[in-house]
């Protein structure tokens, strides 16, 4: 049996709205049952590095672009809410 020499690169992360389900790579974002979803970095490793995704509702009130945009920030700066300034 022959293990790979390198790591995986075709990883997603799987999401369930309901009945509907989609798998995203890294950077790739679709719009499932009324959220956006977006993977920003998927990670398998030894060393354990986390995933990061963001899941936001669409609303009437807030554009889409923007809705987009933020939740892309979100998912791909480190956000540590432990700091409490």
């Amino acid at each position: 049996m022959e293990l790979p020499d390198r790591r995986p690169d075709d990883l997603k992360l799987h999401f369930r709205v309901g009945s509907d389900e989609v798998l995203l790579g890294a950077g790739e974002e679709a719009m499932v049952g009324g959220f956006i979803l977006r993977a920003e970095q998927v990670h398998w490793d030894i060393e354990w590095h986390r995933s990061s995704a963001a899941v936001a509702r669409v609303s009437e009130r807030i554009a889409p672009a923007a809705l987009r945009e933020s939740s892309a920030l979100m998912a791909s700066d480190h956000i540590d809410l432990s700091r409490t300034g």
